[in-house]
C-alpha cells in the first residue's frame, strides 16, 4: 500500500511511479472512470446503476483503513492524542494497469488527553494507490538474456516515514478554514425558454445551495427562444428570488442570436476570475448538497477537472406506475442509466479552462461541443476525474432533433433519445405483455428472409 497525501505526490517502486496519475491516457476511450462507493457500489461497468459492494472490496476496504488508522496512531501515547475513525462518508475505485486505486472520505474524530483536552472532529480525503506486485525486468538480445540486466527495486518508505510528517498535513486547529468546503462553486448555466424547468432548476438552487448557505453563485446565460415567449417571464422570476435572498449572487447575461451552448459557456466564463471554480450545468439537472461537496474535493485548480457522470432518467410515464410522487434521486435500473457518453456537465477553473483550449465556438446546435471539449482535455497536462454521481440527475424531458442538425449531432440526438425511452427489462415487458408488437416482429422477419432469399 502506497498512502498519498494529495494524488500528485509520487513514490518510485520498481521504476515505475506509483501513483493515481500512473496511467496517462492518450484518447477519451482510455480514461478509466472511478466507480463511487457508499453503501451501495455505483459502477458504469455494470448494467445495474446501482448494486451491493462485494465482500471481496468491502473486505479490502476494510482493511486499508485499519491499516490508515493503525499508522495515524502509531505515536498516539508519545503525543497524547489519538484519532478515532467514525465512519467512511464515501469513496472511489478503480483499477489500471498498475494497480488498484482507492480514495476515502473519512469522518474521523480527534481526541486529545494530554494538557488542554479536545475531542474535535474532522473530515479528510484518503488517496491510496496499491501495486499489484513488484516489477521485474529482463533485458534480451537476440532471445539471450544479458548479465545483470535482472532488477528488484525495492520501497523502502515505511508508513511511519509516510506519516511522519502528520497525516495529510491534518493540522486539528479550530479557526483552520476548510480547503473544501470554503471553495465558492460558479454555476454557470445556459438557457432559452424552458421556463417551467428553469423554475424546478431554481427551486432546487435555493434549497440546497441559499436556504444551506452554500458558497455558491449563478450565472444564467440568456437566450431568446425561437417559438417560447419567456424571457421576460424568467427575467422576473429571478428577480424575484434575489429579492428572497438579498445576498445571493445571482447574475443573468443576455446574449442576442441564435442559442448555441459553447457560445454560452464561452461567454459566461468571459465575466468570472482565473481563480473561480466554475461550474458547467444544465437546466435540467438536479442536485444535492453531497454533490456540491464532490465538486470541489474533485477539482484542483492546474492539475484536475472533474467530469462527473450523472443519472439519466427514462420515461417516468413508462417505467413508473405512480410517476408523479417517484422520488428524484432515485438511482436503480428501472428508473434511469448512467448517461457514460455525457461530457456536458463538468467542473473546473477558468485559468484550466483557457490552457485547455476552451470550447469549439463553430459548433451550433445541440451537442458535441462536450465532446470536443473532453478530447482537448485529454491530450492535456491536465488529469481528467470521471466517476458516477448518484446526486447529480438529469431529469427526463422529450428529447427533439432538429432535422437541421448534421449527420454527426442527428445520430446522437436519436440514439440519445431512444436511451431515455425505458430500460431493456422494461422493454421486454412490454413487447412480451403486447402480442400485436411479437406478431410484427415475427411478420417483418418473415418479409425480410423471404426478399433474402
Amino acid at each position: 500500500l502506497h498512502f498519498l497525501s494529495e494524488p500528485e505526490i509520487e513514490i518510485n517502486f520498481a521504476g515505475v511511479p506509483a501513483g493515481l496519475r500512473s496511467f496517462k491516457p492518450t484518447s477519451s476511450d482510455e480514461v478509466i472512470p472511478w466507480d463511487f462507493l457508499s453503501r451501495s457500489e455505483y459502477s458504469l461497468a455494470d448494467s445495474n446503476p446501482r448494486r451491493r459492494i462485494h465482500s471481496g472490496i468491502r473486505e479490502g476496504l476494510e482493511d486499508i483503513t485499519r491499516e490508515v488508522m493503525a499508522s495515524i496512531n502509531a505515536c498516539s501515547r508519545q503525543r497524547g492524542r489519538v484519532v478515532e475513525e467514525r465512519s467512511a462518508l464515501y469513496g472511489y475505485r478503480r483499477v489500471d494497469s498498475y494497480g488498484a486505486d482507492t480514495i476515502l472520505d473519512l469522518l474521523l474524530v480527534y481526541r486529545k488527553y494530554r494538557g488542554r483536552k479536545v475531542t474535535l472532529p474532522v473530515r479528510r480525503h484518503v488517496y491510496l494507490h496499491q501495486h499489484f506486485t513488484g516489477l521485474e525486468i529482463r533485458e534480451t538480445v537476440n532471445g539471450v538474456e544479458k548479465d545483470g540486466a535482472r532488477g528488484d527495486q525495492r520501497n523502502d518508505k515505511s508508513l511511519q516515514n509516510i506519516f511522519s510528517g502528520g497525516f495529510l498535513n491534518l493540522n486539528f486547529n479550530f479557526e483552520a478554514e476548510d480547503p473544501v468546503t470554503d471553495k465558492t462553486i460558479h454555476f454557470v448555466l445556459p438557457l432559452a425558454g424552458r421556463y417551467e424547468v428553469f423554475q424546478r432548476f431554481l427551486q432546487n438552487y435555493e434549497e440546497v445551495c441559499l436556504t444551506n448557505g452554500e458558497k455558491t453563485r449563478l450565472l444564467v446565460v440568456l437566450f431568446h427562444h425561437k417559438t417560447e415567449s419567456s424571457y421576460d417571464q424568467t427575467i422576473d422570476l429571478i428577480q424575484q428570488l434575489k429579492y428572497k435572498h438579498r445576498g445571493a449572487g445571482i447574475d443573468i447575461l443576455p446574449i442576442a442570436g441564435t442559442f448555441s451552448r459553447a457560445r454560452a459557456l464561452d461567454l459566461g466564463v468571459s465575466k468570472l476570475n482565473n481563480d473561480d471554480l466554475m461550474f458547467f450545468v444544465d437546466v435540467d439537472i438536479a442536485f444535492t448538497e453531497s454533490a456540491l461537496y464532490r465538486i470541489r474535493a474533485n477539482t484542483l485548480l492546474g492539475r484536475q477537472i472533474y467530469f462527473p457522470v450523472v443519472f439519466s432518467q427514462y420515461d417516468p410515464r413508462i417505467v413508473h406506475e405512480d410517476w408523479r410522487r417517484r422520488d428524484t434521486f432515485l438511482v436503480d435500473e428501472t428508473s434511469g442509466y448512467w448517461r457514460q457518453f455525457g461530457f456536458g456537465i463538468v467542473s473546473l477553473y477558468k485559468r484550466d479552462y483557457r490552457t485547455v483550449g476552451g470550447f469549439d465556438l463553430s459548433i451550433r446546435g445541440w451537442g458535441k461541443e462536450d465532446v470536443d471539449f473532453f478530447e482537448k482535455v485529454v491530450k492535456s497536462n491536465v488529469t481528467i476525474f470521471r466517476a458516477a454521481d448518484r446526486d447529480l440527475v438529469h431529469v427526463y424531458h422529450e428529447v427533439e432533433c432538429s432535422k437541421d442538425l448534421s449527420d454527426t449531432q442527428l445520430a446522437m440526438c436519436m440514439g440519445t433519445k431512444a436511451d431515455t425511452y425505458a430500460g431493456m427489462e422494461t422493454l421486454a415487458r412490454i413487447i412480451y405483455e403486447d402480442p400485436n408488437i411479437l406478431r410484427f416482429a415475427k411478420a417483418r422477419r418473415a418479409n425480410l428472409t423471404n426478399a433474402a432469399g
